[in-house]
């Protein structure tokens, strides 16, 4: 029986031991698929952050282009305006001019026809053949 007893034992302690490599081996296998999932995870998560990245970029080169041409767009109603303002100061300039071109010309005028009236009430003492003809417009 002492024999028994020990094979008993040793069995006990084998079956106990298998038992252990067995619950070992499970958890070995839970780890190995908890450590895949977190490595998956890991992957799906960088891949997620690359493609926010990737979005984030392409927005901000959006926004950049965006913001250039709303620059130009100002900077060519602001150069349209100062033209602008320049032909109005240049007519306002040209039409002055004008103006004082016809306020030399009527000027002139009254002064050649005082000058012709002058001249037609002096010859009335010269003879007729002698007297000056009047200045008239044409």
């Amino acid at each position: 029986m002492a024999i028994e007893q020990h094979v008993s034992a040793q069995l006990q302690s084998t079956i106990a031991a298998a038992n252990d490599v067995a619950e070992a081996q499970g958890r070995a296998v839970v780890e190995t698929h908890t450590v895949q999932h977190v490595h998956k995870a890991d992957v799906r998560m960088t891949e997620t952050f690359q493609r926010l990245q990737d979005q984030l970029h392409a927005s901000m080169e959006q926004l950049m282009q965006d913001v250039l041409k709303a620059h130009a767009e100002q900077v060519s109603v602001e150069i349209r305006l100062a033209i602008a303002a320049q032909g109005q100061e240049i007519l306002k300039t040209v039409k002055e001019q004008i103006n004082a071109v016809k306020k030399d010309n009527t000027t002139q005028m009254e002064q050649a026809k005082s000058t012709a009236e002058k001249g037609s009430q002096v010859d009335h003492s010269t003879p007729t053949t002698q007297r000056r003809t009047p200045l008239t417009r044409h």
